[in-house]
């Protein structure tokens, strides 16, 4: 495999030893964007210029050797919901944007700081809305498995991206699966840590939903990322710091294929439970158990709802015709919506983060499909009429930890009859991510996804 798609600690050992610089890699990977993205479309906003000066400077670090972090040279794309200094911000619309943002997010600041290579903003839905990633900004953005699939969303050009190699790992968000859905439709890792892990300013009205994660091809490179991303950020309010607990395995593992309720596609079932037996031969100790956490996904629905129409009276009434119908449905919803209607979805989200924090006292952690269903078809804001109105019916598994804050990642288990890669959701209790990382990485060897989109040539 050529050096263009090594891992992060790859290329940390090459820049060591001399045999890569941070401007070979990064000049390689400009050559590999002009090939590959014309084709999928996973960019908002290119720099290539002021990248390629950034590795430049990492070079001569490692050259005098005083790089700044493990992840000096590392090159890194942010989705377009952050602010990247002097970089524009549509967050996938074309209402109320700037021209460029005026400073760094926190976790924008923290990956400057440790000396990482950023080069483009990826491409996202309008304000992150749906499951799908198309825009009136962007276009559509393809899947690299078929490009008449969707990406997933509303991460899904970062998926996109590092499905491809463009980049050692990618920066989005999640909020009801953003990060691990377009993950298992890309057959990448996708990870959503602890809630509130990752400092986020300025904060928005679905603040208790949403966080910071990453998409990468390895692991190890998330690992590498926690001590960076995990730093606090003198103008956030929602930084929670990981602990530093020692090594601990996670050996008492549970497993429940549709959570009591959710309906899957057959090939999804059949490859999520072969995954299962395959664990077991490999001596991992899984028991079929579905936690007790009763009907969550309307009060989901409900806050999602009351998020997006507080987002819709903020605009003019010119704005509000520019936005998506999808998003307008949504909006219209939520102003149905009684204050009491509300504070319950609120009062199930609480209980339903009890009730699955005290699982986790029986078990390690939980393992299950990330999604029911594979990629579906572009142009669609979902799979089905009956999923229009938000995401609840087609991403049970990954709106859970969104509500009881979580962590919680996806790794690629196989692939479908048509080639569509499928997720495998691995998730835990609050403040386990580098445990939970670990046992993920074990899974991951064990089920040996190494495929490569049929976009890439892989010699």
């Amino acid at each position: 495999m050529t050096n263009h798609i090594l891992s992060g600690q790859a290329l940390t050992l090459a820049y060591k030893e001399g045999s890569l610089t941070p401007l070979q890699v990064c000049t390689q990977l400009w050559q590999r964007l002009k090939q590959y993205n014309p084709e999928v479309n996973a960019f908002s906003y290119l720099a290539e210029e002021e990248s390629l000066e950034m590795a430049k400077a990492s070079s001569l670090r490692w050259q005098q050797g005083k790089a700044l972090s493990p992840i000096d040279g590392w090159p890194i794309s942010i989705k377009d919901s952050f602010g990247v200094r002097g970089w524009p911000m549509h967050a996938g619309a074309n209402i109320k944007t700037e021209a460029s943002s005026d400073e760094d997010a926190p976790v924008v600041q923290h990956l400057r700081l440790a000396g990482a290579v950023l080069f483009a903003k990826t491409t996202m839905p309008q304000w992150g809305w749906k499951g799908a990633t198309d825009s009136p900004v962007t276009g559509i953005t393809r899947n690299p498995w078929d490009l008449n699939k969707t990406c997933g969303g509303s991460s899904g050009g970062a998926a996109v991206a590092v499905s491809l190699g463009l980049g050692v790992v990618a920066i989005g968000t999640d909020g009801g699966g953003s990060i691990r859905i377009p993950g298992a439709f890309c057959g990448v890792i996708g990870y959503k840590p602890t809630h509130d892990l990752f400092p986020r300013y300025p904060l928005h009205n679905l603040a208790q939903l949403v966080d910071v994660g990453v998409l990468a091809r390895e692991i190890t490179d998330i690992e590498t990322l926690l001590p960076i991303l995990n730093q606090e950020y003198r103008r956030a309010v929602n930084y929670v710091p990981l602990p530093n607990i020692q090594h601990q395995e996670l050996d008492r593992l549970a497993y429940s294929s549709d959570l009591g309720f959710a309906e899957l596609d057959p090939e999804v079932e059949s490859i999520f439970e072969r995954s299962i037996v395959v664990l077991r031969k490999h001596q991992f100790f899984l028991e079929a158990k579905t936690p007790p956490i009763g009907d969550y996904l309307s009060a989901f629905a409900h806050i999602w709802q009351a998020g997006y129409y507080e987002s819709y009276t903020s605009l003019t009434p010119a704005e509000q015709l520019q936005l998506e119908p999808g998003f307008v449905h949504i909006a219209k919803l939520g102003e149905k919506l009684s204050l009491l209607d509300y504070l319950q979805a609120e009062t199930t989200r609480l209980s339903v983060s009890e009730a699955m924090q005290g699982f986790f006292s029986d078990y390690d952690a939980l393992l299950t499909p990330t999604v029911p269903i594979p990629a579906f078809d572009i142009g669609l804001d979902s799979p089905n009429a009956k999923s229009a109105s938000t995401l609840d019916n087609w991403t049970p598994f990954t709106c859970l930890f969104n509500m009881t804050g979580q962590p919680s990642i996806t790794v690629p288990c196989g692939l479908t009859s048509q080639g569509l890669p499928v997720g495998l959701q691995i998730s835990g209790p609050k403040l386990s991510d580098r445990q939970l990382l670990m046992l993920s990485q074990k899974i991951a060897a064990v089920l040996q996804f190494d495929t490569l989109p049929p976009l890439i040539n892989p010699v």
